[in-house]
């Protein structure tokens, strides 16, 4: 990418990210709706063992991480199978990505 962040504004983009990300979610859903409203993700549902956000989901969400950390997004850093919700994301996969941008500051 172009440039890569200096350390002191990377908790700042950090925040700006997670923020973002839930913005980013929160459209998704407004665009296709909840599977949590019909019933089908209940115990037992059609949908019951599906994550709430599957992996190919989240690439969509790339260019949101690149935006911020000018970083290039790595889907392997992506949890196989997807995530229970977007905070499971947030946790899971920011830190890896605020790692990878805090290594490019080094080089």
């Amino acid at each position: 990418m172009s440039s890569s962040p200096d350390s002191q504004s990377l908790s700042k983009r950090r925040e700006e990210l997670e923020r973002e990300l839930r913005d980013w979610w929160n459209q998704r859903n407004e665009e296709w709706g909840s599977g949590k409203d019909d019933g089908l993700v209940e115990d037992g549902g059609v949908w019951s063992h599906m994550p709430e956000i599957d992996s190919k989901e989240v690439t969509r969400a790339a260019p949101v991480c690149e935006k911020h950390l000018d970083i290039d997004f790595d889907p392997s850093m992506i949890r196989e199978g997807g995530y229970g919700s977007i905070d499971d994301l947030i946790d899971h996969l920011v830190p890896k990505m605020i790692e990878e941008a805090q290594e490019t500051l080094e080089q």
